[in-house]
């Protein structure tokens, strides 16, 4: 698939797309994850965001 960059608002599905791409291209994955846990919400949010990915795939 090469290299894909998913960029939208806050909350506009920009992570569940990135995941679906991911998933689909059957190649090897490097996601970049971007947000910053600034409060409790947001940690609750990125901990959503981490179960979502398979554990193969490598973050930074």
């Amino acid at each position: 698939m090469g290299f894909v960059f998913v960029t939208g608002g806050a909350r506009s599905g920009k992570s569940e797309l990135a995941v679906r791409l991911g998933r689909e291209s059957g190649s090897a994955v490097t996601f970049i994850a971007t947000a910053t846990a600034g409060d409790a919400e947001m940690e609750e949010r990125i901990r959503g965001h981490r179960s979502s990915r398979p554990e193969h795939w490598s973050t930074v």
